[in-house]
């Protein structure tokens, strides 16, 4: 995740010739669906490379750790409240990233000090033990932006303040599910990080429609 168009792609260029400068046995991986092979986007982690840090997320040990590019030597290691399951951002010397918890983070990308928190545990009903499946899809940055999912809902955050830009749907967020029909707490949902494209912001969602014979089949 390479830009705010989620390329996955750089320009750098690798040496001819590789070998191993160091290595770091990491905490198992603690997937959200274990019982489903199919659902395999946090089986691995996703690391991040900014100058000289490597930047690793963890679902297992619920933390955020910045490890030196040229020794893999810890810099710093920041905890959540619940398992991170997307690639940490980092953008204008912050490192930003969302928790099942229903918060979205931002720590200084030196020695990782908590900058801001944005909680939107009251939307999505409840804290990490309460059964919500959906509760945090990555965050994405683009022009002073983080723009974030959670739930059904979809957040535009300015990055300096952590606070919501209000020209961004309803006081900056927008509940995705509304039109969606006669649906349950927990069967519709963000399944990905927003994406920009342009003045467009756009994500993924589902609709857990294997569950009830008459659940909404809409799409959006």
């Amino acid at each position: 995740m390479c830009s705010s168009d989620l390329s996955g792609t750089t320009t750098e260029t690798l040496p001819e010739n590789l070998k191993l400068a160091w290595s770091r046995q990491l905490a198992t991986p603690q997937p959200a669906w274990p019982e489903d092979p199919r659902i395999g986007f946090d089986l691995v982690p996703e690391p991040v490379v900014v100058g000289r840090t490597l930047y690793l997320a963890s679902t297992r040990t619920d933390s955020v750790t910045a490890y030196d590019t040229r020794t893999g030597q810890l810099k710093w290691r920041v905890f959540a409240d619940g398992p991170i399951r997307f690639a940490p951002l980092v953008a204008d010397g912050k490192v930003v990233f969302g928790s099942d918890d229903g918060c979205v983070y931002a720590v200084d990308a030196l020695d990782g000090h908590l900058l801001w928190l944005y909680d939107v545990t009251e939307l999505l009903g409840g804290g990490r033990q309460q059964g919500y499946v959906f509760r945090h899809r990555g965050v994405t940055y683009e022009d002073g932006v983080v723009y974030s999912a959670a739930g059904s809902f979809m957040f535009a955050l300015d990055a300096k303040t952590g606070q919501p830009c209000r020209g961004f749907g309803e006081a900056g967020e927008i509940d995705l599910s509304e039109g969606i029909g006669n649906r349950f707490p927990g069967e519709y949902g963000v399944t990905s990080p927003p994406l920009v494209l342009g003045d467009l912001v756009v994500t993924g969602t589902v609709v857990l429609d294997n569950i009830r014979a008459d659940a909404p089949g809409h799409w959006k």
